[in-house]
């Protein structure tokens, strides 16, 4: 189903974001 591919595809975004944050401070 596309739209459960889009949820799966945003979940590793926001870990990805998540990661990306707590590597740098936040400006």
């Amino acid at each position: 189903d596309y739209q459960e591919r889009g949820q799966a595809f945003r979940e590793v975004v926001t870990k990805l974001e998540s990661k990306a944050h707590s590597k740098q401070p936040t400006a």
